[in-house]
């Protein structure tokens, strides 16, 4: 009985025979052998397979270089055009007005504005409200009512002190606040300010945001000063009560003009006549002072008042609506929550289900520090402008 191993050896040793007679008769002849020509044959397909699979990366590899370039090159023109557009768009009463303004040259022009003080807009702020934009600030994010593994969306974060703020109150428990802003100088500033791991900057715009964020995606959104900044509000309200979860809470934190007029009049002499000199002092180049007169004006002009901001909200879901004027009314905070009933279908306006209860806004009643803040602010400025007067060696 003959095994099967012992047949194979035996096949492959008459077959190797076989190839070395082949190989000397070629030899001989001065003629190539099979298997010769075989390996021959099997290189070239190798070689030609490796320089195709090589020159294929080569073109894909061009490819994405030349879309880079492109990429690269569109947003400097994009670029050049918001600085052109910044430079020649003249702040005035007729700016705010003009509906040409709206929409993406607002956005361009906003974005220039915001590129151009992202490196000193906390201190100018400082500077400017003495201390009452972050007041403010600390007294509207105190009450958010996050959970835990709670998600906050902070709308125009700017340099992200509203993010901070947010962290600094929960920071026992595991929430998540993400800022999202259009100016990429304002995101690296706010890169380089916050090193909290729950904390995440994005470069982007809220009206945009569609692919960006699923609906019903965080339990708060927060923006803070932006609302006279959106290129289109309607749009901008619309797509943070979309991205807001049912019975979550929206918070919008904003400069508005007072009605009282003695509050009025104190605000115009502020921001018209203080607010250049604290520009022209801290400021050097002239171009970039247009940004303070621009913010100056957006709130002399604003379009919204707490009353018609707060019927917006309404018209798009919103319930449990909560006013609260500081100051006087120069600075407002308006809150709400998001409906958990959904539109009807049946009316041919699709509003929503809800009980005329639901849409009376409250008013917070004035606080003492309310009253007490404007006071010590006034005496702090006459004791620092009686010292700098004692200062002076004046020769009579």
């Amino acid at each position: 009985f003959f095994s099967p191993s012992l047949y194979d050896t035996e096949e492959n040793e008459d077959e190797d025979d076989d190839d070395d007679e082949e190989e000397e008769i070629a030899s001989d002849f001065g003629m190539e052998s099979t298997s010769a020509a075989r390996l021959r044959r099997g290189a070239s397909k190798k070689s030609s397979s490796s320089l195709s699979s090589s020159s294929s990366l080569g073109k894909t590899k061009k490819n994405d270089f030349k879309e880079s370039l492109t990429r690269v090159s569109k947003e400097e023109e994009d670029d050049e055009d918001a600085r052109r557009n910044f430079d020649e768009t003249a702040v005035s009463y007729g700016l705010f007005n003009s509906p040409a303004f709206e929409g993406k040259r607002k956005l361009r022009f906003v974005r220039e504005l915001f590129d151009r003080i992202a490196t000193n807009y906390d201190f100018m702020n400082a500077w400017i409200s003495l201390g009452g934009t972050s007041y403010w600030r600390l007294r509207a994010l105190r009450n958010l009512q996050l959970r835990l593994h709670g998600k906050v969306l902070d709308v125009g974060c700017g340099s992200g002190v509203s993010t901070q703020r947010i962290l600094r109150r929960y920071k026992g428990i595991c929430v998540d606040c993400e800022g999202l802003d259009p100016s990429k100088e304002m995101i690296s500033v706010a890169n380089a300010k916050n090193r909290d791991a729950r904390a995440k900057f994005t470069v982007g715009n809220i009206e945009n945001c569609d692919k960006t964020y699923k609906t019903d995606a965080f339990d708060a959104v927060v923006t803070v000063y932006t609302l006279r900044n959106f290129a289109d509000s309607q749009l901008a309200i619309w797509q943070m009560m979309r991205v807001l979860k049912p019975g979550g809470k929206l918070v919008v934190v904003d400069a508005f003009p007072p009605k009282i007029w003695p509050a009025k009049i104190i605000l115009k002499f502020w921001l018209e006549y203080v607010m250049p000199i604290v520009a022209f002092l801290f400021i050097r180049e002239k171009k970039d002072r247009k940004a303070y007169k621009y913010l100056s004006k957006s709130i002399q002009y604003a379009k919204y008042t707490p009353e018609t901001f707060v019927h917006a909200l309404g018209n798009m879901g919103g319930i449990n609506m909560n006013v609260k004027k500081y100051m006087f009314g120069v600075c407002c905070r308006i809150e709400c929550e998001k409906n958990f009933v959904k539109r009807d279908e049946h009316d041919p306006l699709k509003r929503y289900k809800r009980d005329e209860e639901d849409l009376k806004p409250y008013y917070e009643p004035v606080e003492w520090m309310d009253m007490i803040l404007p006071i010590l602010i006034c005496v702090a400025l006459s004791a620092a402008f009686s010292n700098w007067l004692m200062s002076l060696d004046l020769k009579i």
